[in-house]
């Protein structure tokens, strides 16, 4: 397949994964784009790198549910955004270079990855004031049980809101991440929820309602598991 060919099948995944950072995908747009996720390591990388723009922004209290239009305002930010730029910026590849012996500060791989990255901080960045604005309810926060000695974690409801904060985890190894899981009745499901971060908070996205314990579990890169295969790091009973 020629690079064009290549650059054309990739470009229409560039705003599903910036929709799938921000937990907006529906169940049906969810399960054919980690199929193309687990075998696809351009858009692994992208969604590592708007992950880290997500964690790099201040812990948001999440609505109560994903906006209705949530991820065609991020689809239309990335496509916007894409025409923008000059044709030959959106097709060329950076040339091979030699190696150095020095580190050097981490580069988007393309252009487009710029472009989707920036999409979600803008559109996290709408939901934090529209969030803020809208907060109400009672406030409470439940204290967890994490098995790493000096570390903590707690989550905080807020309404039909909460947010995971965590201090002093360990660092995930390297081929996997942190994943939420919430339980209620029966076995843990995903929270949609995951993070790499030691430090820190976490929107948990829907309600909680029925919710009787957080989890959070190291899971395999770069999508999760969908259910849990190792012991939970952090336990959160809330009833």
């Amino acid at each position: 397949m020629s690079d064009a060919a290549d650059n054309h099948d990739h470009a229409r995944w560039q705003g599903e994964a910036a929709a799938y950072a921000l937990n907006a995908l529906d169940q049906h747009e969810l399960e054919p784009f980690e199929r193309h996720l687990a075998g696809c390591e351009q858009c692994q990388r992208e969604l590592a790198a708007m992950r880290t723009a997500v964690d790099a922004l201040p812990a948001l209290a999440p609505a109560s549910s994903v906006p209705p239009g949530l991820k065609q305002l991020v689809m239309d930010t990335v496509h916007a955004d894409l025409a923008r730029q000059p044709p030959e910026a959106q097709e060329r590849r950076p040339p091979p270079r030699r190696a150095r012996p020095t580190i050097t500060a981490p580069r988007w791989p393309i252009p487009g990855l710029a472009v989707a990255a920036t999409a979600v901080i803008a559109v996290v960045a709408v939901l934090a004031v529209l969030t803020f604005a809208g907060s109400s309810g009672p406030k409470r926060t439940y204290a967890g049980i994490v098995s790493s000695p000096g570390a903590s974690a707690s989550v905080r409801v807020s309404g039909d809101s909460a947010i995971l904060r965590f201090s002093g985890l360990p660092a995930p190894p390297p081929s996997r991440l942190y994943e939420v899981w919430l339980t209620r009745a029966q076995a843990p499901v995903p929270a949609r929820a995951l993070f790499t971060k030691t430090t820190g908070s976490v929107a948990l996205p829907g309600s909680l309602h029925g919710v009787r314990t957080v989890l959070v579990t190291a899971e395999p890169r770069p999508s999760g598991s969908r259910a849990p295969t190792r012991a939970p790091i952090i336990v959160v009973r809330l009833s």
